[in-house]
This record gives structure tokens, sequence and C-alpha cells, in this order.
């Protein structure tokens, strides 16, 4: 009976050490938003061409690790995916600031515009 539950344990234990640690290669959809997965190079939509670009700098940073195995592979998708939340960081701060100037521009023309009605009913009044 021993010999039928040392067995099973034997191989359990020489199969684990057999086991190669798989490594998954960083995807593109964990980096870029949905609505620019597919984004292709534009003159005039630069958010496109942003994300354009950056998807062909990500393939060919995934395709120089591919020649690498075992830690050097870890390591390069680790370094591929610091680097990708990085920029993702710095283009949040960008579209963050552009939208809030917009807002700030938003609330000078309306500010303007109110001015501009006040300054009309005025010379009306006078004539």
């Amino acid at each position: 009976m021993k010999r039928f539950l040392v067995i099973p344990f034997v191989m359990l234990m020489l199969s684990t050490n057999v086991m190669a640690e798989v490594v998954m290669a960083p995807q593109w959809s964990e980096f870029c938003p949905p609505n620019y997965l597919s984004a292709k190079a534009s003159k005039w939509n630069t958010n496109s061409d942003y994300w354009y670009n950056r998807r062909v700098q990500f393939e060919n940073t995934i395709s120089q690790c591919s020649s690498y195995k075992g830690a050097d592979l870890k390591s390069c998708y680790s370094q591929i995916r610091e680097s990708e939340l990085n920029k993702n960081k710095a283009w949040n701060l960008k579209v963050e600031q552009r939208e809030k100037e917009h807002q700030e521009y938003i609330e000078y023309r309306n500010k303007q515009q109110a001015v501009d009605a006040v300054q009309t009913i005025i010379r009306t009044i006078k004539y």
C-alpha cells in the first residue's frame, strides 16, 4: 500500500522540476485604450497617429525579446511592461492637461460672452 502512495508522490515531485516556466509576452491590449487598438498612421488625427507609432515600437521591441530565453526573456518583457506603463502615465497627464486647458478656454469664452452681452445692453440703453 505504501508503495502505491510513494510512487505517485515521487512522480509528482519529479514532474514539477521538469516543467519549464512559461513566460507570457505582454499584449498590446494591456496598454492601449480600446479605441486605438487598430489605429492607423494619420496626418490629421494626432491621437491615432501616436497610438499607431507606439504599437509599431511595441511590436518591434517584442520581436527583439524573442531572441532571449528564460530569465533574460522574463526581464525583457518586464522592461517592456514598465516602459509602456510609464508611457501611459505620461499620456494620461498630457490628456488631463489638454482637458484642463480646454475647460479654462470654455470658462474664459463664457465670461467674455457675458461681458459682451452686458456691453451690448448698455450701448442700446444709451441710444
